[in-house]
């Protein structure tokens, strides 16, 4: 919840959310297919010894450059560098990502004058539907009325 800024004008309403769901929904995709792809490398990685390398150190290693090793490296640092900007664009949509992982995204909102999350998750629409108190687990989340 830390990425989420504590001023009155960042609790959103579905109205201001809903017109950006379709960009939101597009990042969101490519996010969670940068991640398989980034996962998908960290084992080769793991597999080869390298995932306790960064790039900058095997280029500062004569002994550890070989082509193979410095496309691996490279692919992973630029799989991280284009999730950072996703997690940052989701961000900047007020979106809190912590379960974007899975699909997930929530904003603050206001029911009644109390602090929720309105919920949305891919295949919701273009609408955000759902809200839950914070301390719950998304899978709580009820229908807005």
């Amino acid at each position: 919840m830390d990425d989420v800024l504590t001023k009155q004008e960042n609790i959103f309403t579905t109205e201001q959310i809903n017109p950006s769901l379709i960009e939101v929904e597009i990042s969101l995709c490519r996010l969670l297919q940068l991640q398989e792809k980034k996962e998908s490398l960290d084992e080769k990685t793991s597999i080869l010894g390298l995932d306790t390398i960064d790039l900058e150190e095997v280029l500062a290693n004569s002994a550890l450059t070989d082509l193979i090793t410095i496309d691996l490296l490279s692919d992973v640092s630029a799989y991280k560098s284009q999730i950072a900007e996703e997690i940052s664009f989701l961000k900047s949509k007020g979106a809190i990502v912590d379960l974007a992982e899975s699909g997930k995204l929530s904003w603050l909102g206001q029911i009644d004058g109390q602090e929720v999350l309105l919920s949305w998750q891919l295949g919701d629409g273009c609408q955000v539907n759902y809200w839950r108190k914070k301390e719950e687990i998304f899978e709580k989340r009820k229908r807005l009325k």
